[in-house]
């Protein structure tokens, strides 16, 4: 194996599942199409967010994360997804 660590494939089937995209940022937005084309019903979760986060079909809570065994968006979600 080389240097670098290698990526874990994941097909999952998100159609009509609830995804939780932790940061508004940069990272966030570039996973958010991949997300909505899947069919997931998407959450973003951050204190901030851009402004191609903000969307129809994406629901967005301005707050800081909560731990996750304490977030009931994070405990319904089918995929918790990290983003900056």
């Amino acid at each position: 194996m080389s240097g670098a660590p290698q990526m874990f494939p994941a097909f999952l089937k998100l159609a009509g599942r609830s995804v939780v995209v932790v940061g508004g940022g940069r990272v966030a937005a570039a996973k958010l199409e991949a997300l909505l084309d899947a069919g997931a019903r998407v959450t973003v979760v951050a204190p901030e967010v851009r402004p191609e986060l903000v969307r129809a079909g994406v629901a967005v809570k301005r707050r800081e994360f909560v731990p996750p065994m304490r977030s009931r968006s994070v405990r319904r979600s089918h995929l918790p997804t990290l983003g900056s």
